[in-house]
């Protein structure tokens, strides 16, 4: 059962600095968001609101000054209540994604940097308020990399945005090499900025543009993979899956995240059901590890399934 919180009173975050000061300043801006964002921090036991705070003590890194962060609280605000709610209201409507094509989300999405701006900025806080990415995030860290993870050695992030897994993988990983591949120069330039920012020196880790698309059998392999939150902005993400099989070592893992039934303006692809993922995942050839689903902010697992609500899916999957 979720326990719906109407304020940030009767939380206790004495101990989490930051999250509290990012969500005081959101409250501040947006008064009517503060019963979601208490119900996220509320329900959320201890170790993971120990992870929000390293993900709230990154925004606050790269943010510096209370002005930028209420900037940045600005566009999370313009996010929910602009680009992902128009999107929901077609979802509803519909029973799709808004766009399907990566030709369309470019003209109306990408091509416009100042939308781009406001929804980058926008996603940096999901981290913290949204529950389903807050325990996404918590469950990188503490299933991931500190209990599947500690035999590998050469680690790859396809897609690192603002650097967040790359910052955990750095810091609480035990790889050798760490490698992040974009295909992007605006979206490399950003990773490298955020990880600035972060106290990591991004010299350490191979920052590099690649279409996971064009891999072929003679590139690196690696024994270690991440893809989070990158398949639903694809065409065809079975395609981009047997790409990563192919420079995936044997024995190596693979993380991977994708939300189901999360309308946004530039999601492509629909995962009805999560066992949709499962089965794109068996394809590529990979055997599944473990399978844990995420529910949205306010709902129970049970809930989002019958409604067709968002539920971020995590697989870490096998190349036997």
């Amino acid at each position: 059962m979720i326990t719906q919180y109407k304020s940030l009173a009767g939380i206790n975050l004495k101990k989490f600095p930051f999250t509290k000061k990012i969500a005081e300043c959101q409250i501040e801006l947006w008064p009517g968001h503060e019963k979601t964002i208490a119900t996220s921090l509320g329900n959320r036991d201890e170790k993971i609101l120990i992870d929000t705070e390293i993900t709230a003590n990154l925004i606050k890194r790269l943010t510096n000054n209370f002005k930028s962060l209420k900037k940045i609280c600005k566009s999370y605000q313009y996010l929910c209540e602009e680009l992902v709610l128009q999107s929901e209201i077609y979802f509803r409507r519909y029973g799709k994604y808004q766009r399907s094509k990566f030709s369309d989300a470019y003209r109306d999405i990408y091509s416009n940097k100042n939308l781009m701006e406001k929804y980058m900025n926008g996603l940096l806080l999901t981290g913290v308020f949204w529950n389903n990415h807050a325990s996404a995030i918590s469950y990188y860290k503490r299933k991931y990399l500190n209990d599947l993870a500690l035999k590998c050695t050469d680690h790859l992030e396809i897609g690192p945005g603002h650097g967040n897994l790359l910052y955990l993988a750095s810091k609480f990983g035990t790889f050798n090499n760490i490698s992040a591949w974009d295909i992007s120069k605006s979206s490399i330039s950003l990773t490298k900025k955020a990880l600035k920012f972060s106290g990591i020196k991004y010299d350490k880790i191979k920052i590099s543009i690649q279409d996971i698309m064009k891999v072929n059998n003679n590139e690196k392999k690696f024994d270690s993979i991440v893809i989070s939150e990158i398949l639903e902005h694809l065409e065809d993400p079975l395609e981009a899956l047997k790409s990563l099989y192919k420079i995936t070592k044997l024995n190596g893992l693979v993380f991977i995240n994708v939300p189901s039934n999360s309308p946004a303006p530039d999601h492509l692809f629909l995962i009805d059901h999560p066992s949709e993922l499962n089965n794109l995942v068996k394809k590529s050839g990979y055997n599944i590890k473990e399978t844990i689903h995420f529910p949205m902010t306010g709902y129970t697992l049970d809930q989002c399934l019958k409604d067709k609500l968002t539920i971020t899916c995590v697989i870490i999957a096998v190349k036997n």
